[in-house]
């Protein structure tokens, strides 16, 4: 992008449309698509991708490249693209094949059956969440010579910017299963049960509703205490999970009642 102050003014009145956009993103899956629609307003790339280090080091990619999305799973690397830009040891090169070969760095293809050309300049950035680098925010082009200073000063801000909105999301999401999780059985609660009941009822699959109590629970708790009665219905609460069906949901109604 021409690099006069005009053009960076203009640049950084888009990079601010953008954040306001990602704040007000209420899912992380809503966050990328944002994202992803936007990011050409910022960068003459056709290539984004956002790298999730996994904990065993391996990386969870979601790439926009041209019209179509890829999500797939990635091998740690000892000395790899995103290991460097995680570490601040790369920033970008537009001449990705260059520095790959003077680095000694073998190069992935992110989808080995797509008929578009090779990226030809990298520029990636760490991601923070949660005062972590979680991740790699990275953008990259077909032509040599994509990217200047001013982009990865760009990238870093809407790195950052991102990084706000995904943990911003991902609590929103924590908070929305909270709401609808019984905490001492991990089933859904009573208030899961309605919502998914109606949603349930409301289509055209035929389904299986099977209501039931704990026989005796009583007893337990005023033989035993409320520490065994707790036990007994996490208990209960395990056995639902790991034998209900792949589409079937357990729930805790209140009390010992369950469905």
């Amino acid at each position: 992008m021409p690099n006069s102050p005009e053009a960076k003014l203009a640049r950084y009145r888009l990079l601010v449309e953008l954040m306001a956009a990602l704040v007000r993103t209420q899912r992380t899956e809503d966050v990328m698509a944002e994202l992803h629609s936007r990011i050409g307003t910022l960068f003459t790339t056709p290539i984004t991708l956002l790298a999730l280090r996994l904990e065993d080091g391996s990386w969870q990619y979601l790439t926009l490249e041209g019209q179509d999305t890829y999500r797939k799973t990635l091998h740690a690397q000892a000395d790899g693209l995103l290991e460097r830009a995680l570490h601040g040891r790369l920033t970008y090169t537009n001449d990705l094949f260059g520095y790959a070969q003077e680095h000694r760095l073998t190069l992935r293809s992110l989808d080995p059956s797509s008929n578009l050309p090779y990226s030809y300049s990298w520029m990636g950035v760490p991601l923070v969440l949660e005062g972590k680098r979680a991740g790699v925010l990275s953008i990259q082009s077909y032509t040599e010579g994509a990217f200047t200073d001013d982009d990865l000063e760009f990238l870093h801000l809407l790195s950052t910017h991102l990084g706000i909105a995904i943990e911003n999301a991902m609590l929103r999401e924590q908070l929305e299963r909270d709401a609808l999780t019984d905490a001492l059985t991990g089933l859904g609660n009573r208030r899961a049960f309605v919502h998914n009941g109606e949603r349930a009822l409301s289509g055209t699959q035929p389904l299986t509703l099977a209501v039931m109590d704990v026989q005796g629970f009583k007893r337990i708790n005023d033989h035993l205490g409320h520490p065994a009665g707790d036990t007994v219905l996490a208990h209960i609460g395990t056995l639902l999970r790991s034998h209900a069906q792949p589409e079937s949901q357990g729930f805790r109604l209140g009390g010992d009642e369950f469905a």
